[in-house]
């Protein structure tokens, strides 16, 4: 069960990074362009993001077709473990701050058979997130 929510983490950190098999000239346009925040990228043309191989383009038009699909897929790649680590620590810090309330409520206060039943259910609801 735990094994399906961490196999997106696995799919995610479990490959190695694809720019680091990039010649040192090509990994260097992606750092380049990993650098550019996305709000420096808005075109006028009606695209609010313009495709990054575009953006790549427009800065380097001797690349080749092959080296400019690496390149986007390299920041594609990097852009999804950014998204996952992100949200993997938004659900964690949600989850133990939801466990350490309803546990200090249980243990410091002497809540009535109802609270006692919701916050015990509230516990119940994020482990059994934990372990889908």
């Amino acid at each position: 069960m735990a094994s399906f929510f961490f196999s997106g983490l696995s799919e995610t950190f479990g490959q190695p990074l694809l720019r680091n098999q990039l010649p040192p000239a090509l990994r260097s346009i992606v750092d380049e362009q990993e650098a550019v925040p996305e709000a420096d990228s808005l075109s006028f043309d009606g695209d609010d993001k313009p495709s990054r191989s575009r953006r790549i383009r427009s800065k380097h038009p001797e690349l080749s077709e092959k080296d400019l699909q690496l390149a986007t897929q390299a920041l594609d790649q990097i852009e999804r473990r950014r998204e996952a680590r992100r949200r993997f620590w938004v659900q964690l810090t949600v989850s133990l701050v939801v466990l350490a309330g309803a546990g200090y409520l249980l243990a410091m206060t002497a809540p009535g058979a109802d609270t006692q039943k919701a916050l015990f259910g509230l516990i119940g609801t994020v482990i059994g997130y934990w372990l889908r």
